[in-house]
């Protein structure tokens, strides 16, 4: 079940959030709480022990890094580590301007020139790494229409089949076959850690919809509950 709390008062939506935690569980089950920082995570288990007298058992972490968890886990051949992540979309980046085929003009978008020496490179593909990190996470819908056909005359197109060259998966064709399992045999998944206990999201002003989407499949393995701050108690649209 999905279930959202609002609340203007970040404090007291962390109590009704021990309220949810406070009931019987196994202690050596850990229960994660998503948060968007360190620092937000140190605040709230402080109301957490205040309200419970004890945290255990819980795990505070960023969003990414629960989902790519929980993909790992779904999909035991699926690497630890990411393969397309940004510092290492960045080395094949740089790379490929550092190549003679395709010329680095073949790949960067319209009016970018070709950089000629290293440091000049390196901060472009670190740049450029960004860009398609972002589009990794915000626009999948781009890299399904990249990849069920060659590649376009785009150079965003170009740098993905470059960087994509012998990559088996990624985050979003893993994030479709995660989708799909928990609607179509949710049993595969059942038995498994993330869903044994709920799943608390805490204070994020904004979510990307791929990780919405992932929520939403998630809720029909267990309970998640997200904490939305509101700036106002009354009804505003």
């Amino acid at each position: 079940m999905l279930l959202v709390v609002s609340g203007n008062d970040p404090e007291g939506l962390a109590r009704e959030m021990a309220r949810k935690i406070d009931r019987p569980r196994s202690p050596f089950v850990m229960e994660r709480v998503l948060i968007a920082s360190p620092l937000q995570g140190a605040a709230v288990g402080r109301v957490l022990a205040r309200e419970l007298g004890i945290v255990s058992a819980l795990q505070f972490l960023p969003p990414g890094r629960f989902l790519w968890d929980v993909l790992v886990e779904s999909f035991p051949e699926t690497p630890r580590q990411n393969p397309l992540s940004k510092d290492l979309i960045a080395l094949l980046l740089l790379e490929a301007l550092s190549g003679d085929e395709p010329s680095p003009e073949a790949i960067l978008p319209e009016g970018v020139p070709s950089p000629t020496d290293p440091d000049t490179r390196w901060d472009l593909s670190l740049v450029l790494a960004e860009i398609l990190d972002r589009i990794v996470i915000y626009r999948p819908d781009w890299i399904r229409r990249w990849e069920a056909s060659p590649v376009g005359s785009d150079c965003w197109s170009r740098m993905w089949a470059i960087i994509r060259r012998g990559i088996v998966e990624h985050r979003v064709s893993l994030l479709d076959r995660f989708s799909l399992l928990c609607h179509t045999h949710p049993e595969r998944l059942s038995g498994l850690s993330f869903a044994k206990t709920p799943v608390h999201v805490f204070g994020h002003s904004l979510l990307p919809p791929s990780f919405m989407d992932f929520l939403q499949s998630l809720s029909r393995l267990t309970d998640v509950v997200i904490y939305q701050w509101q700036p106002s108690q009354q009804y505003y649209s």
